[in-house]
């Protein structure tokens, strides 16, 4: 069973943004298998990167949607994204500096965020953006 599973509930309804949170899931879902395998320190350290730059590249395209669609709540969305990022950032230093608990950690962390995020702030935009013309 996979650690975090899709479910219709956390679509937006937005098609492009909700094939990027399935691969986000994906993704955690990588590194806890990695980590359930005993194998989470050995490739803990590329699937950070991996994150870390997917979640960039993701947050971008949210945020590039509110400046076409105009969203008034987009820097603290925005801001969200930043902190997220940076916890990611922490999780990679802590590891370099050999932390043996990051990936456990950054798991549930994880978990709770993008669940929340997905079913409260992002579900939030797409009730805006939608009537707006976002797909």
């Amino acid at each position: 069973m996979a650690f975090f599973e899709w479910t219709p509930r956390l679509s937006v309804g937005i098609d492009s943004v909700d094939r990027q949170h399935r691969l986000l899931i994906n993704y955690i879902n990588e590194l806890d298998d990695a980590v359930a395998q005993g194998r989470g320190s050995a490739v803990l350290k590329g699937m950070l990167e991996r994150l870390r730059n997917y979640t960039r590249v993701h947050f971008a395209y949210e945020e590039a949607m509110f400046q076409v669609y105009r969203y008034e709540e987009a820097n603290d969305h925005a801001h969200a994204h930043h902190a997220f990022v940076g916890m990611i950032e922490d999780c990679e230093r802590r590891h370099a500096r050999g932390e043996n608990n990051v990936g456990d950690e950054l798991l549930k962390y994880l978990k709770s965020w993008l669940s929340d995020h997905i079913l409260i702030e992002d579900k939030t935009y797409a009730e805006v953006l939608i009537p707006r013309g976002a797909r």
